[in-house]
């Protein structure tokens, strides 16, 4: 300077300031398209614009299955993705796996911050849009066991005919895998026997037809028992009603005749 004073030399340091929250881009799964049962995992993930740390009481994902249901988090914690293991529960169903609303991701009291300390907004997409689950992902969530219900040709339930055999119906609520004739079985009131003919599908509702010819005269029950097949996912059927039918091809006989003592004309 102007005394003579030598300048000081100055380092100087580069730094950045970062302000920004983190966001949600998008949810998504680690599993392939295709159908869930009862028991089955999926992965979940939304996956944020930075890495973030978890700390305190775990976050969680509302899925939409029937009714709310929340996903507690799982991992993820120093990395860009909050990953959700959705364990399947009996009752749950969807036609395509989402989450409720744009706010289902809920941080329960954690803190989700970046690096920074920036707190991250959490909102989602919404449902079925672009960058939602639905989206993404077609997930199938199936629980419910197909029902099957018998019924005949020959009238309702506990009908006695003179019919040489009877046509069942079988219709059931989902297309079944591995229902067979041999799944369809009768027992007798008696010591009656019979025959069954071949499962044919019809191709419309009831799904199947099977015709019965019994070789004398009985009450018979027909029956399908639960687990006989499954549905598309794997879902155990639930066993129908029994369905009963007697044959009766007897033709009625005059045992004999009884006449009043104060009958004075008997007309046969």
């Amino acid at each position: 300077d102007a005394a003579g004073n030598a300048a000081a030399q100055v380092t100087s340091s580069a730094f950045s300031v970062d302000t920004s929250a983190s966001t949600v881009l998008y949810v998504t799964g680690a599993e392939n398209n295709g159908l869930f049962k009862e028991g089955d995992v999926v992965n979940i993930s939304a996956r944020l614009s930075e890495a973030v740390n978890v700390s305190g009481a775990p976050p969680y994902l509302t899925l939409s299955v029937g009714s709310s249901y929340n996903v507690d988090y799982s991992s993820g914690t120093g990395t860009q993705y909050l990953n959700f293991e959705y364990t399947v529960q009996s009752g749950h169903n969807s036609s395509d796996l989402d989450y409720t609303a744009t706010n289902a991701l809920n941080a329960n009291g954690a803190t989700i911050a970046d690096a920074a300390g920036n707190v991250a907004t959490l909102t989602l997409a919404s449902p079925s849009a672009t960058n939602s689950l639905g989206a993404f992902k077609n997930y199938i969530i199936d629980t419910t066991a197909p029902t099957v219900v018998i019924t005949g040709n020959q009238g309702a339930s506990g009908s006695t005919t003179a019919a040489s055999s009877i046509t069942l119906s079988i219709d059931v609520s989902e297309t079944p895998t591995g229902l067979t004739a041999a799944d369809l079985t009768y027992t007798s009131a008696g010591s009656g026997a019979g025959s069954f003919g071949s499962l044919t599908a019809t191709g419309s509702s009831p799904e199947y037809t099977i015709v019965f010819t019994p070789a004398s005269n009985d009450t018979y029950t027909f029956a399908i028992a639960g687990g006989a097949f499954t549905d598309a996912v794997g879902n155990n059927n639930t066993a129908a009603s029994d369905f009963v039918w007697e044959y009766d091809n007897s033709a009625p006989t005059l045992s004999g005749v009884a006449i009043a003592s104060n009958n004075t004309t008997t007309t046969l």
